[in-house]
């Protein structure tokens, strides 16, 4: 069963129904016997949303360059921003999460596991704050000429 030449909607014996949107332009709409559903927007420019039986969902942007989100069966959600050079924070099955920051120059902020935090700046000459597993902190200034010892970091790190 076609529509019209906008769109084109058919069933193929899954029984749930399948339709999809080539030729619009605008996006494509696709159930292939998941019986979630699966969404998937390429043209556009905006974004792509699109569920591959994970049964929680994955969402992307490729394109806008303002940010990047999916969802890879982890349940807890990957978000990453490639492009818009304000960050990147991406959570790779750790529970904990990774926040890093590369491009702008004023830090990065990165969390492996340890579950204590890892915050470290490289390039804007200011400072180098890190903790690894010390649980105590450790923050190290190479670059401004001020400071090489370490000390306990400040309170607001992140």
């Amino acid at each position: 069963y076609c529509c019209s030449c906008a769109g084109v909607w058919c069933d193929w014996g899954s029984g749930a129904g399948v339709w999809c949107d080539w030729g619009s332009g605008a996006g494509v709409w696709c159930d292939w016997g998941s019986g979630a559903g699966v969404w998937c927007d390429w043209g556009s420019g905006a974004g792509v949303w699109c569920d591959w039986g994970s049964g929680a969902g994955v969402w992307c942007d490729w394109g806008s360059g303002a940010g990047v989100w999916c969802d890879w069966g982890s349940g807890a959600g990957v978000w990453c921003d490639w492009g818009s050079g304000a960050g990147v924070w991406c959570d790779w099955g750790s529970g904990a999460g990774v926040w890093c920051d590369w491009g702008s120059g004023a830090g990065v902020w990165c969390d492996w596991g340890s579950g204590a935090g890892v915050w470290c700046d490289w390039g804007s000459g200011a400072g180098v704050w890190c903790d690894w597993g010390s649980g105590a902190g450790v923050w190290c200034d190479w670059g401004s000429g001020a400071r090489s010892e370490c000390v306990t970091p400040p309170s607001t790190h992140r």
